[in-house]
């Protein structure tokens, strides 16, 4: 027969009332709990990390508060700016074994000894860091070396390697991301795009010899390097550890003088444009600004959150007011050196028809900065915030001091930052943004011209 169902009685809606008055007595409990003001973090030579000079650059070292785990990296500033090939053998190293052990046995080896490797390339810099148990530092660090001076690697294995590049880069050529980052970077530096100058072609990366490949982690030994430790070994365990690292294998060769961040120089508002079939356009605005000067650094601060952010200038009338995009930002990027150059950009993404219109709203919120009051005083109060709420953790402070000394400074530039933001006023910050008025702009657009 037919089954039977009980039915499921339907409870109508009433009114719901809020009383925003109403607590419960765990809210109350929490609200009363005592909360004194947090305070900026101010980091000190001697107190938080120690700096000395070896043969073969700096050290950097930091106690480990917690447990007998350490953090040991080594920096060396040079990268694809200075061999494309150094950066490819490096990529290639990470597939690599040691000795008779093969990848995996190499895998294994450090899985046992509970440790980790890990390898990141930019430009102008290379890092090479070693985390693990304190214990298995002095057995570890010498399988690395091993593995960098004499990587075992057979040509099968760089053949795939460099038609694994060669596909991925096919794959990448065609995405908006891409094309937006090559059109980028071509307005911004023309010929001196990394693009252009820096990139190995399919055929070159195609025609690196196993050879040549080989030696490059060996031959990044040979340059001064800054180390950075976090952990429990005591300053004379850990040079006794590292002698064998920073005497024969660390080398002295002086690294390539720096190339300064700098942009080419843009007269009244040009205009990139590469069409690309796509639902959505990508848009950029960019303004090269001055050198960086760590005694502006409040004022950077300051008209970055003002723009940007979604309670920032470029969010709030791009698309909650108009509705002209799908997503909105923008910011002041700051130099990561002493004579690199600032940079003011804008981007949106945005149906293709309305790309020129919301050109001519970016470009009219930067080169007539609105002045607002009460979005001065939340931009005020978010930068405040940012610094007193950040907090660098103790394997983080060798690199946050040297940030501070490739900046040009020498002790933590936060409490000053806080007390000249506290000062600054709507004035100022309009007064920083007036160059803009008739500063040079490179417009770039990714999307569908049709």
């Amino acid at each position: 027969g037919e089954p039977s169902f009980e039915k499921i009685p339907v409870f109508g809606l009433g009114d719901l009332s809020v009383d925003s008055e109403s607590h419960s007595d765990l809210f109350r409990a929490v609200v009363s709990l005592p909360a004194p003001e947090l305070e900026v973090q101010i980091l000190s030579r001697g107190t938080h990390f120690e700096v000395e000079q070896l043969p073969t650059g700096l050290l950097y070292r930091s106690a480990n508060p917690s447990n007998d785990l350490f953090q040991l990296s080594f920096r060396r500033y040079l990268g694809s700016a200075f061999d494309p090939a150094l950066a490819k053998g490096m990529d290639l190293w990470t597939r690599a074994g040691v000795g008779e052990l093969d990848l995996e046995g190499f895998r294994r080896a450090l899985f046992h000894a509970a440790a980790a490797v890990s390898i990141d390339v930019r430009r102008q810099q290379s890092d090479l860091t070693l985390a693990g148990r304190a214990a298995v530092l002095p057995q570890v660090l010498p399988l690395l070396a091993d593995r960098l001076r004499a990587p075992v690697l057979g040509e099968e294995e760089r053949s795939r390697w460099a038609t694994d590049i060669v596909g991925k880069r096919k794959q990448r050529r065609d995405t908006t991301d891409f094309k937006f980052a090559v059109l980028e970077q071509w307005a911004l530096r023309g010929d001196r795009s990394p693009y252009l100058c820096e990139a190995l072609s399919n055929e070159q990366v195609l025609g690196l010899s196993l050879d040549e490949l080989r030696a490059a982690p060996g031959r990044l030994l040979d340059f001064q390097q800054i180390c950075f430790y976090a952990g429990p070994h005591l300053r004379g365990e850990l040079l006794a550890i590292l002698e064998p690292w920073i005497g024969d294998q660390g080398g002295a060769t002086v690294v390539p003088p720096y190339q300064p961040q700098r942009y080419a120089t843009l007269e009244g508002t040009r205009i990139y444009v590469m069409h690309h079939e796509a639902a959505q356009a990508k848009i950029g605005l960019l303004l090269p600004g001055e050198p960086y000067d760590p005694a502006r650094s409040p004022v950077y601060r300051l008209f970055h959150e003002y723009v940007g952010g979604q309670a920032g200038l470029i969010f709030q009338e791009v698309r909650e007011a108009r509705g002209l995009a799908y997503s909105a930002h923008g910011g002041h990027s700051s130099g990561a050196r002493m004579g690199d150059q600032n940079l003011f950009w804008a981007k949106a993404g945005s149906r293709p028809d309305r790309a020129v219109e919301v050109v001519s709203v970016l470009l009219n919120l930067l080169r007539e900065l609105p002045a607002q009051e009460r979005r001065f005083e939340r931009a005020r109060g978010s930068a405040i915030e940012a610094i007193v709420g950040a907090r660098v953790r103790f394997r983080g402070y060798g690199f946050t001091a040297e940030g501070w000394r490739l900046r040009g400074l020498d002790e933590d530039p936060r409490p000053r930052v806080l007390a000249e933001l506290h000062n600054l006023g709507l004035a100022e910050l309009l007064h920083f943004a007036e160059p803009l008025e008739q500063a040079g702009a490179a417009v770039v657009i990714v999307g569908d011209r049709r």
